[in-house]
């Protein structure tokens, strides 16, 4: 998103065009995915809040609006898809992307319910392709 300062600065100069980083909320009970995510996402120019339950992501988010959350299919407090859900009614705008190492997430994918609108991460994922789905998914409307 690119933000405009609402007036010209004090010394009579130019206005100067400035970039929010997106912030994106990674909610993932394994601290060895949500350090690795944080890092790799912060290298790459991202605001980045990590959490590890359903619970502590509904909190966060009175605080945090993310433009993107990353969510594991299985939180030991609920289902990533009811947090998804539940994002989504605290956060319009927030675009989701759930996680899974599980190799029959696709099928579960299936069920998801219609209009949830959220994509399925592979676990583990290479970098470069991290990458090039959190800026996909940053890139469609809100």
């Amino acid at each position: 998103m690119l933000q405009l300062s609402a007036s010209p600065p004090a010394n009579g100069g130019a206005m100067i065009k400035t970039h929010r980083k997106p912030t994106v909320l990674v909610v993932d009970d394994t601290v060895a995915v949500s350090t690795t995510l944080m890092w790799v996402l912060r290298d790459n120019g991202y605001n980045c809040t990590a959490v590890a339950t359903r619970a502590e992501a509904l909190q966060v988010c009175a605080s945090v609006a993310p433009d993107l959350a990353l969510i594991e299919l299985n939180l030991p407090d609920g289902s990533g898809v009811d947090t998804v859900r539940d994002l989504r009614r605290r956060v319009p705008g927030c675009r989701m992307l759930l996680m899974s190492s599980d190799l029959e997430a696709g099928d579960y994918m299936m069920h998801v319910p219609a209009g949830l609108d959220c994509g399925l991460l592979p676990k583990p994922i290479a970098v470069e392709e991290l990458l090039q789905r959190v800026k996909e998914a940053l890139a469609q409307p809100a």
